[in-house]
This record gives structure tokens, sequence and C-alpha cells, in this order.
């Protein structure tokens, strides 16, 4: 597929564009023009759910919450996802005793995150370094993906984040380290992995909370084998193949961005009561 073709998957066909009105009209667009929502579990005390003026009716604990659409799905049901790209990063935040807030986002080798975890300045809940203008950080892990429809198809074009901090963060590296494994299909982009995401109830000495479950979609003898996607489809590129190197593209390219603005606390260490 050459720079001048677009693929997009609607009713599982794939449209090219190859010709001279290829990308034609985004020229000005940048990462802020594409903002991609999260997919959030909610607790007890998320807003969605205690705050009587942010309720979402029918909302409960463990459901799973967009962060742009207000749309929530049931967690043990949860969703087909197609993880395409990752971020590895730490995002600011203003304490919650001082009005909370999200601050920004920041590489894990940039100076604010450098020189607060040199000062040795941390949270007592947490260990989170602490800057040098009072906000902590909170190391994060992304996965950028898209919602399927079905196990082979994506009409709605849902795009989302997941995000995975303190407790969440052993999960992420769980099915990742599943994935890379496997060794029938090491080599297999991450964009071919068709995943299912639930929530499960957990505890800790905090009390109890929802975390994410991510397993491969299909069960079988080799589960990953089994949710791995063909590579091709009737002689082309599989067009879930393509429209996923296509939002890893524009993520790494900077086109495409997480929806950090719709955000509204800090995770806590406890419960990560908002992610």
């Amino acid at each position: 597929m050459s720079k001048n073709e677009v693929a997009t998957v609607q009713g599982g066909a794939v449209a090219k564009y190859d010709s001279k009105f290829a990308n034609r009209g985004f020229e000005n667009t940048t990462s802020k023009d594409f903002a991609i929502p999260f997919k959030q579990i909610l607790q007890s005390n998320s807003p969605q759910i205690a705050d009587e003026a942010k309720r979402i009716k029918g909302a409960k604990p463990g459901d799973l919450h967009n962060t742009v659409t207000n749309r929530v799905i049931d967690g043990k049901e949860g969703f087909l996802f197609l993880p395409c790209v990752t971020e590895h990063c730490y995002t600011e935040w203003t304490p919650r005793d001082k009005g909370g807030g999200f601050k920004g986002r920041h590489e894990v080798n940039a100076k604010t995150v450098i020189d607060a975890i040199a000062s040795g300045k941390k949270t007592d809940k947490g260990n989170r370094p602490i800057t040098a203008s009072g906000t902590e950080l909170v190391e994060t892990y992304y996965v950028y993906g898209m919602i399927l429809d079905s196990i082979d198809a994506m009409e709605s074009a849902e795009m989302v984040v997941l995000a995975f901090t303190s407790t969440k963060i052993k999960k992420y590296r769980k099915f990742m380290t599943t994935l890379r494994t496997n060794k029938a299909f090491k080599d297999a982009p991450l964009f071919a992995h068709r995943l299912r995401v639930t929530t499960v109830q957990e505890k800790n000495p905090e009390g109890t909370y929802y975390n994410f479950e991510v397993n491969p979609a299909i069960d079988g003898e080799d589960p990953v084998a089994a949710s791995v996607l063909p590579p091709e489809v009737d002689g082309k590129d599989h067009p879930l193949l393509v429209a996923g190197d296509q939002l890893r593209e524009q993520v790494l390219g900077g086109t495409a961005r997480a929806a950090t603005e719709s955000l509204q606390s800090e995770p806590t260490p406890s419960s990560d009561s908002v992610f």
C-alpha cells in the first residue's frame, strides 16, 4: 500500500484513495484535531456514579465508560479490542487536596520526570514523584486501539485509549508478555491480536475496586494463536491490519492523540478511581 493510499474499514470492506484527492483537506490538521477518547473503568467514587450532577443513569461500578461520548458498557461483557500501538509516559496531576486536574503528559526521559525522580520527593501513598511545582507524576502505559463490532469487523470505527496506571500496570505487562512470547506468532504486529477487554473486582488493604482483565478474544488450546488475524483476505492485506497500521502511524506521527482534556481527576493509587 503506497503512502498516498487511505484505507478505511466499513462493513468489512476497504476503500482506497490513491487519486489526486488522497488526504486533501487535512493539510492544516494536527493532533489537536484528532483526540481519541479513553475507555475508563467506573469505580464507586467515580463522578459518573457518585456525583449527582454528573451521574449517568444506569452506570454502576465496574462498567467501562467512554470519556468523550459518555457511552457506558457493562464491564462483565466488555468489548472486542484491536490494540495498535502503546506509549509509556508520565502524566502530571494537581493533587486532589489542591483542586485536582490534569496538567500534562511527559516522556519518560523528560527533564520534568528526571528532576522529580532525582529529588526523591514522593507522595505518601503510591510513591509517586512530586515535581518542583508540587504536582504529582503518575507512571502510565497507554494502549491505543479500535473497538471491533464483531470478531472480523469494525463498522463503527470507534477508536479508544486504555490507560494502565498503578495496579493496572501488572495487567498491562501480563497481556503484553503473553502476546509477545507466543512462539507461533512472535513476529505478528500488535494490531494482529484480537482481544476482549472486561473488568474484574479485586481487593487491596484500601478495599475493593475494579481492574482491567485483558485476554485473547477467542478461546482454544492456544488462545493467542486462535485470536490472531489472518495476514490476508482474498489475496489482499486483511482490512483490520490495514486500519490498525494506519492508527499506529497516526499516533506515532503526532496526528492523533489521547483526549486528555476529557480526564477529570488523577487515578488514586488505592482504587484507580478514574482509570
